[in-house]
């Protein structure tokens, strides 16, 4: 949990997931000091884990025949402003916009347990030697999925996180390169959408818009 000496678990058997709308359960919160380029400083930042609850298919030569359990993350700087993710996923799991004596009684941990519907696109590092799952946007959970009974894998090491800048990760899926706030306008368009469409989160139009935005961008740097 949010313990400053926490353990945050890594490595293990992770692979990308295709580009789609999901429910994620939250699974856990813990701190992780990174490297923000924007203002060449080290931060603690919150970095949730969550665990895919849908059954759509990987992709071709994966070792896994479903998406369901596979592991996603996502660093936030410790903030609740209507432009951080933090409150955005505080927001979307509570279906309602926080008011300020529940955003001064805010408790990250509070979110684990609870299911939350988002997009999740694939992105390359700055470097293009990796590529990792990005979620772009959160919205309320409609419909739950039954939840994941975690398992720790035999594969998985524990160690504890020192305060070095972050860097990328073999494990492309864990990577937390791009987990910065500030969005870019892809990303601030695909938002925009998803909000609109929080109440209802009808999955084949998220899914529709998701692909025919990943057009327009993969025209736009063409």
């Amino acid at each position: 949990m949010l313990d400053k000496k926490a353990n945050i678990k890594v490595g293990g058997k992770f692979e990308l997931i295709p580009a789609n709308a999901y429910t994620l359960q939250i699974a856990d919160v813990n701190f992780k000091t990174q490297f923000n380029k924007f203002k060449g400083v080290e931060e603690e930042r919150l970095n949730f884990r969550f665990i895919v609850l849908d059954e759509k298919p990987m992709a071709d030569g994966s070792e896994f025949d479903t998406t369901r359990g596979q592991y996603l993350w996502k660093a936030m700087s410790q903030s609740l402003n209507e432009k951080s993710w933090l409150f955005k996923l505080a927001c979307a799991v509570y279906g309602k916009t926080l008011s300020q004596d529940e955003q001064e009684a805010f408790n990250p941990e509070d979110l684990i347990g609870f299911q939350v519907n988002v997009l999740v696109d694939q992105k390359a590092n700055e470097a293009g030697t990796a590529i990792y799952n990005n979620i772009l946007s959160f919205a309320k959970t409609v419909k739950k999925l039954p939840l994941v009974e975690e398992v720790v894998r035999a594969d998985e090491v524990v160690i504890e996180k020192t305060t070095k800048p972050a860097t990328v990760m073999q494990d492309a899926n864990a990577v937390l390169d791009g987990s910065v706030d500030e969005e870019d306008p892809f990303e601030k368009e695909m938002n925009a959408s998803a909000k609109k469409h929080a109440e209802e989160f009808e999955e084949a139009e998220l899914e529709a818009k998701l692909k025919a935005l990943k057009k327009k961008k993969a025209g736009a740097l063409a």
